[in-house]
């Protein structure tokens, strides 16, 4: 079932205080309503792709249709023709109306992007709990890294207050990769994927808890570093390693991997899994 269908003038403005009109007036919400299928359709491909009928969840319901909502708005304000009023923005030109400026549209153009940034975040938190999301395509195609959810940038930032949330959010996604990297190969490529994997069907161990979030300082540390062009911290000085050998057996997929047995000197094992046969004299 669609629920854009659902979308009323009462439940847009519940989710857009910013759009509010008087009660008469729907001008805003007629010009929005083309946009809710958009933004119900951009959903579906991002978070649900071959899980379409969770889409129909009762407790993620609410979390939909505030998405649908407000990502809508953020698509469609460069077309809207913004005038502010004495309650908000508005697209009808008055007496009692002037032009919103460029800075004052972009801000709320920010905002609303964001706004339904926290919204995915909130989809996210409820989706690896939900049984089978985690192992399926649509899983592993929402959660490719350990730095995923825009709301750990509040706790673990880096943030540039001369930047909006969202612009924050997309320097990070723009320096990740090379960060997460970094993390990948001084904790093993065995137990990254192991803990990414955990991370979608929310089943992290207390070990578990201790690297990723020493994994998750250090990203953000080093994606401030390349985004200020200062040189990384060699990831091997930040004692993630250290940590890991101390509760090495409470991590079994860092105790089985390549990288454990070249530092411990073991013999590896090879195993019908892997992409490379290793001789080993």
């Amino acid at each position: 079932m669609d629920v854009t269908k659902e979308i009323t003038k009462e439940i847009f403005e519940q989710y857009v205080p910013a759009a509010k009109m008087p009660e008469r007036n729907t001008s805003v919400y007629n010009r929005m309503v083309p946009y809710f299928s958009l933004s119900y359709q951009y959903l579906q491909n991002m978070l649900f792709q071959g899980m379409g009928e969770l889409m129909d969840a009762g407790d993620l319901k609410d979390g939909i249709l505030q998405f649908v909502c407000l990502h809508a708005f953020f698509r469609a304000i460069p077309s809207l023709d913004l005038v502010l009023t004495g309650t908000g923005f508005g697209i009808v030109s008055t007496n009692d109306t002037a032009p919103a400026s460029q800075t004052r549209v972009k801000a709320l153009r920010d905002e609303m992007e964001w706004q339904s940034l926290m919204a995915i975040s909130r989809l996210l938190a409820i989706l690896v709990k939900t049984n089978g999301w985690g192992a399926s395509a649509a899983g592993k195609n929402a959660i490719q890294s350990l730095y995923y959810d825009p709301n750990q940038m509040t706790q673990f930032g880096p943030i540039d207050n001369n930047l909006s949330m969202a612009d924050n959010w997309r320097r990070i996604c723009q320096h990740r990769a090379t960060a997460e990297m970094m993390v990948r190969q001084e904790i093993s490529f065995e137990y990254y994927d192991a803990l990414r994997d955990r991370l979608r069907t929310a089943k992290m161990t207390n070990a578990d808890i201790g690297v990723y979030n020493s994994a998750l300082n250090y990203i953000a540390r080093s994606i401030g570093d390349m985004a200020a062009g200062r040189p990384c911290i060699p990831p091997e000085k930040w004692e993630l390693r250290a940590y890991m050998e101390r509760y090495a057996d409470l991590l079994p997929e860092y105790k089985e991997s390549k990288l454990y047995a070249s530092i411990h000197g073991e013999r590896y094992e090879n195993k019908p899994e892997d992409p490379t046969f290793f001789f080993v004299n």
